[in-house]
């Protein structure tokens, strides 16, 4: 299945180099309602799930992927509005869940009597894989990832950044470089010169017709907007 994971050109690059990809902690995740995904009223209860999110997001975290790079949102909100890098890679099908988007919330509840507080085994999955349906437009895919590979936060070094290298599993296939973007095609092959297998460098361009991100056939165009006198011919 062919995935795609949007960055920043300096991050984007530095993963390519150092063939990995960083995993997104759960608590850091950019949807507040993450796990919050069903009625909790009793402040008894939000108390014991908060400890469970805890719980959870210490053993593992997940790599947050869309199935299509044409969406020119995803490209603002998560590759430095256009400037950065997306990655494709082949990813098995059997490590992927996909997202689950809801207009209302899961109709489950808690139960501090029961074990594993009434939920079971697929309502805890459901649980870990519905979003908000507003949430709709990333077309969402995930890949749960174990917290083992780490190096301390460059910012702050008493926290540690999470990384999943790049294996048979999950593959990168393709380098795609935003339409703002100044990175180099010769910048991507440099960073891609220990791979034993050919990746493709696309760079991006707007669509004329439609508000797609889509391939620019001429390859590495620079970028710009036409002032107004160029627009109006003034």
């Amino acid at each position: 299945m062919r995935l795609y994971n949007f960055l920043n050109a300096e991050h984007a690059l530095d993963d390519i180099r150092k063939k990995r990809i960083k995993i997104s902690l759960i608590p850091d995740l950019n949807d507040p309602f993450e796990l919050w995904t069903f009625p909790l009223l009793k402040p008894q209860h939000r108390k014991v799930w908060q400890t469970t999110i805890q719980e959870i997001g210490k053993k593992f975290g997940v790599i947050c992927l869309s199935r299509r790079w044409s969406n020119p949102l995803l490209w603002s909100h998560y590759a430095d509005k256009h400037y950065g890098i997306c990655l494709g890679f082949e990813v098995d099908d059997d490590i992927v869940e996909d997202i689950k988007y809801r207009k209302s919330k899961l109709p489950y509840s808690l139960d501090l009597n029961k074990p594993n507080v009434g939920l079971s085994e697929e309502k805890m999955k459901k649980i870990l894989y519905t979003k908000y349906l507003s949430w709709k437009y990333e077309d969402e895919i995930r890949v749960q990832a174990n917290l083992e590979s780490s190096e301390p936060h460059p910012e702050n070094p008493s926290k540690l950044i999470y990384f999943k290298d790049f294996d048979s599993q999950f593959k990168l296939r393709k380098v795609i470089v935003g339409v703002r973007s100044e990175v180099t095609k010769v910048q991507i092959q440099e960073a891609l010169q220990d791979y034993l297998y050919d990746v493709e460098i696309i760079k991006a361009r707007l669509a004329f017709r439609t508000f797609r991100v889509i391939r620019n056939r001429r390859g590495f165009v620079r970028y710009s907007i036409p002032n107004q006198r160029q627009l109006f011919r003034l």
